[in-house]
């Protein structure tokens, strides 16, 4: 969870509970820390079951903690969306890198760290409840800034080009159905 992140989650719980003590010494602070360990999609969906089942108080952390492991486990029917186009990464969430070692050449996938969709797709098996060496890296720790601008400047002009197609297609179809608009 990034700072920005994190201080969203502590006003939604100062805003939606009655009573909280995040102006006392120190419980901003250590909710704050708490909060940068975790996820933001579940911890946002650990908040909302914590004001669903008592919006009098702000919850202590072990119990927000309780709620995330919960939230965090639950299996995800729902597909995670962009709300914005993500020029990086093309709306897929992911990318890949080519390493070369020792076997050969291995094609690793590395999630967008730019977008919701691709913050989805992030995954450490070392922290896992039963422990895998299996993980999914950032973009950003084999891409230099210069690379990700150049793949978002890439990835702009050929999602306008697409639009534009799409404009065009549906004129046609509006013309063929006689409508004026």
């Amino acid at each position: 969870m990034t700072n920005s992140e994190a201080e969203k989650i502590i006003e939604r719980l100062k805003n939606g509970c009655g009573q909280h003590r995040f102006d006392e010494s120190g419980v901003w602070k250590e909710y704050y820390r708490f909060l940068l360990k975790c996820n933001y999609t579940a911890m946002d969906e650990a908040v909302s079951e914590a004001l669903e089942q008592d919006s009098r108080f702000a919850p202590a952390i072990s119990a927000l903690s309780k709620l995330y492991r919960e939230a965090k486990n639950t299996r995800r029917t729902d597909v995670i969306k962009n709300e914005k186009y993500c020029p990086v990464c093309d709306d897929k969430g992911f990318g890949f890198v080519t390493k070369k070692e020792a076997m050969g050449n291995y094609v690793y996938v590395l999630y967008c760290p730019f977008c919701e969709k691709g913050k989805s797709f992030a995954y450490d098996g070392r922290e896992c409840k039963d422990k895998s060496l299996y993980h999914v890296e950032p973009l950003t720790k084999y891409y230099s800034e210069v690379e990700i601008k150049e793949m978002r400047q890439a990835n702009l002009e050929r999602w306008e080009k697409r639009e534009e197609r799409e404009a065009i297609a549906m004129e046609g179809v509006i013309e063929k159905i006689g409508v004026r608009i």
